[in-house]
């Protein structure tokens, strides 16, 4: 059985069989629908790899389709057939793209099922798109570890804590970029668990680096999605009891554009969490559009500079001038500072220079392995307990 899944809008009963042969043919299961009324009842539509639609169809017209498709978030390519002429193809092309969805080459009406089979045969042989089931199925099946990446006091050189980053090793594709798991796990319901799991492993290997002796701080990356999750508080509050750790060696870090895209709702939850005594770092510092009254408002204890910045510091002036007001920024907040992205020496000095408390970056240290990191813990210097 086909592990692609195709879709056919198309009210031409003909057009639907050619769609569909050339699909079996391609590779691909195919399930097909006349009308737009019984698109709507498809309760699976993000299960399909691809759809393939008509414009002109009896009860609506292909606009309204893509809107409705806009609507329920579809990923997946879709491929436009139509015996209308080009500008109106075109166009509706453009309409698709403005709506976020993924577009294909138009196909002329009356389809040739030989053109048609080297297009679907050609999609077909690229890597299918990754799934809520795939995500599903690698936390459930342990594909996912945590690797930890070292913060090193700028100041005198000591190791600090580590930035805990998951990663992805899919059976059949290998790893996979955090840029792209994460990204769809925002867009689906598992965010929730794999911040959990994050956490929970990185409350428990920090654990271990204290029974170990080495008393240090631990950062986990947030979702704001997790942060409206009333429960999430308690949740990790509990997870730190249970690993004999105090809550002020977590710090949990929250992208400045997700912590400023609502204040007002994230206000609650990042007070509770200071209270508490978690640490909350700002992320990503410098990208977004934070006012200084925002940042004021919400309880951040450290800002983390943005790499885009800190890699051009050795070679443009205007970076440097950049890192060092918001280095400036932060201090005269209170707040500590960390530059991530250090990858040489000039860099590091240059933001020692500036005053920066914390660097991270792979002149300090790359992302390792839970043992890995312990080993490199032994040969490095002396870690200094956490704030």
């Amino acid at each position: 059985m086909s592990s692609r899944k195709l879709i056919v809008l198309d009210d031409d009963e003909v057009a639907r069989e050619i769609v569909s042969a050339s699909a079996q043919r391609a590779g691909f299961s195919c399930v097909g629908y006349s009308s737009a009324a019984e698109l709507h009842q498809e309760a699976g539509l993000h299960e399909f790899d691809l759809l393939v639609l008509d414009l002109n169809l009896l009860d609506t017209d292909g606009v309204e389709v893509l809107q409705y498709l806009s609507g329920r978030e579809f990923k997946a390519p879709i491929l436009l057939v139509s015996s209308l002429e080009e500008r109106v193809l075109f166009s509706t092309l453009r309409v698709g793209t403005s709506l976020g969805l993924q577009l294909l080459d138009p196909v002329r009406k009356p389809l040739r099922p030989s053109e048609l089979g080297n297009i679907l045969a050609s999609i077909s042989n690229t890597s299918a798109p990754l799934r809520q089931e795939d995500l599903k199925t690698g936390l459930e099946q342990g594909h996912f570890r945590v690797a930890y990446q070292p913060k090193v006091s700028l100041q005198d050189g000591r190791v600090v804590g580590a930035e805990a980053l998951a990663r992805w090793n899919h059976p059949d594709r290998g790893p996979i970029s955090p840029v792209e798991f994460i990204t769809l796990a925002e867009d689906g319901p598992l965010i929730a668990d794999l911040t959990y799991f994050v956490a929970g492993t990185a409350v428990e290997d920090c654990g271990a680096w204290s029974t170990a002796g080495f008393h240090l701080s631990v950062a986990i990356n947030v979702s704001a999605k997790s942060l409206t999750d009333r429960s999430f508080s308690d949740r990790l509050a509990e997870l730190v009891r249970r690993s004999n750790l105090q809550t002020d060696q977590i710090t949990l870090e929250i992208t400045e554009t997700s912590a400023m895209s609502d204040a007002s709702a994230m206000l609650a939850m990042l007070t509770q969490l200071r209270i508490r005594g978690f640490n909350l770092s700002m992320d990503d510092f410098g990208t977004g559009y934070s006012s200084l009254m925002q940042l004021h408002r919400l309880p951040f204890s450290e800002v983390k500079i943005d790499k885009s910045f800190i890699l051009g510091m050795d070679t443009d002036q205007e970076a440097r001038v950049i890192s060092r007001a918001m280095i400036g920024l932060g201090h005269n907040l209170g707040m500590r500072v960390v530059a991530e992205g250090i990858e040489s020496k000039g860099v590091m000095q240059m933001l020692q220079e500036e005053g920066c408390d914390i660097g991270q970056g792979y002149y300090l240290g790359k992302p390792m392995w839970q043992h890995e990191f312990l080993d490199w813990l032994g040969d490095s210097a002396v870690a200094v307990p956490a704030e």
